[in-house]
């Protein structure tokens, strides 16, 4: 029985991204496609999410956690980490807005 934490809609394609926990404190992140009602890929999280989005093309799915390396970035296609961050940074906040992804640690 898992408990949804956040949840993100693709800009563009038919997909959610959805933040789950269990009752032991184990997160992961799942991507589902609503029109197969297929899930592409489920990624397993480090630590307790803060937030979920996309990037403004949809490019990647963006997981802000209570950790001191924070962001963890996944192709939106593929689910596979991207290692864009190599060194941590505190925690992070995302926003975003129609055109730009920002962070705010």
């Amino acid at each position: 029985n898992l408990s949804i934490l956040d949840v993100a809609l693709h800009p563009r394609r038919p997909e959610v991204a959805i933040v789950e926990s269990d009752e032991n404190l184990r997160y992961r992140l799942t991507v589902w496609n609503w029109e197969e009602g297929e899930i592409r890929y489920t990624q397993s999280l480090d630590a307790q999410p803060l937030h979920l989005a996309y990037s403004p093309q949809g490019s990647y799915a963006v997981v802000s956690e209570a950790t001191f390396r924070s962001m963890r970035i996944f192709d939106a296609r593929s689910g596979r980490e991207e290692e864009f961050l190599q060194r941590g940074f505190g925690i992070g906040y995302l926003f975003d807005t129609y055109k730009y992804f920002h962070l705010a640690s």
